[in-house]
Parts: C-alpha cells; sequence; structure tokens
C-alpha cells in the first residue's frame, strides 16, 4: 500500500538516530524519543516504553503516559503571565492543575497520579542504572526542544513556550 506507515519504530530510539528515509518519515521533522528507562518494580519487565513525538516545524510534543493534563473549566494561561517573558503568547485558554471546579472523580484521579503515581514513577520505576537515561531524556524535552504546543494524550492541550516548560519542570522535578 503507497504512501501507508507500516513499520515498527526502533526500540531505544533517540533523536539524531539516522533512520532510513525510504522506510520512516523526515527525522529532521518529525523526532521520536523512546522512553525506555522504566521498570515495573515488582515484575522487572519495562512498564509504559512510550515513544513521544516532536514536530519540529509546529514546535508540538505528542507524548501518552509520559505527561498528563487533566481537563478544568476554570483555569486560564493568564495566570501564569508573572512567568518570564509573560508567556501568553496564544490568548486564554485552559490549564489543569488542581483546581476546585471539576468533578469529584477527576479530583481524586488527579490527585492519584500527581501525589501518589508520579512519586512512585520518579522514585521506584527508574532503576538506578536508568537514571541517567530518564534524565537526559528529561533535559532534551524541557530544553533542547523547543516546545510550544503540548498535546497529552490525556487531557487538555498546553500552548505557550514558557508555560510548558513551567508545567514539565514541576512535572520531572526538574528545579
Amino acid at each position: 500500500m503507497d504512501g501507508v506507515y507500516n513499520v515498527e519504530i526502533p526500540f531505544g530510539i533517540r533523536p539524531g538516530d539516522d533512520l532510513d528515509p525510504n522506510i520512516f518519515w523526515d527525522g529532521s521533522e518529525l523526532v521520536s524519543l523512546h522512553i525506555d528507562c522504566e521498570v515495573n518494580p515488582f515484575t522487572g519487565k519495562p512498564f509504559f516504553n512510550e515513544v513521544i513525538f516532536y514536530h519540529v516545524p509546529s514546535k508540538s510534543l505528542l507524548v501518552t503516559d509520559l505527561y498528563w493534563n487533566y481537563p478544568a473549566s476554570v483555569v486560564t494561561n493568564e495566570i501564569y503571565s508573572d512567568l518570564p517573558g509573560g508567556d501568553v503568547d496564544f490568548g486564554s485558554w485552559e490549564l489543569a492543575p488542581t483546581v476546585e471546579k471539576i468533578p469529584f472523580g477527576t479530583r481524586a484521579w488527579k490527585f492519584g497520579m500527581d501525589q501518589i503515581y508520579r512519586p512512585f514513577y520518579v522514585n521506584f520505576m527508574i532503576k538506578d542504572e536508568d537514571r541517567s537515561r530518564y534524565n537526559s531524556i528529561v533535559n532534551q524535552i524541557i530544553n533542547v526542544w523547543e516546545v510550544e504546543t503540548l498535546i497529552p494524550a490525556h487531557g487538555d492541550i498546553i500552548r505557550g513556550k514558557q508555560v510548558i516548560k513551567y508545567v514539565l519542570q514541576k512535572h520531572f522535578g526538574v528545579k
């Protein structure tokens, strides 16, 4: 079938890896990064094993379980206008930090993910020998790519370079 993508993404793929242009997309336009440093601490087997994508022309990052942003109905990016650069370049849009006016089930899920799962993930699912690889992945996302749109599989899109950097630093525990 012409024009249909039907190959597997190589295990452990990193930005800058040479991809055969006859098999894959243009690696300078759509950069893929394999998140392969977490394991289930009870089974010792890989957990999410996800691949994230950074689209260079649009400066958009697409993730699945690496980051989540649960929907809200009352909080906009305008509350972050005091960040360096006053990053409200995309106008008013919603960001889902802990807020009161969302359903109880969503708040409970968000609390569980943010306060229980995320610390468990960072402290117990990334083995010590994989910590430097994890740190290089976080560095690539936060400091190398110039992400202006963050598209999570779970929750609302986030727009604005400084806001995204701020929420990802907080999410990954980066100072």
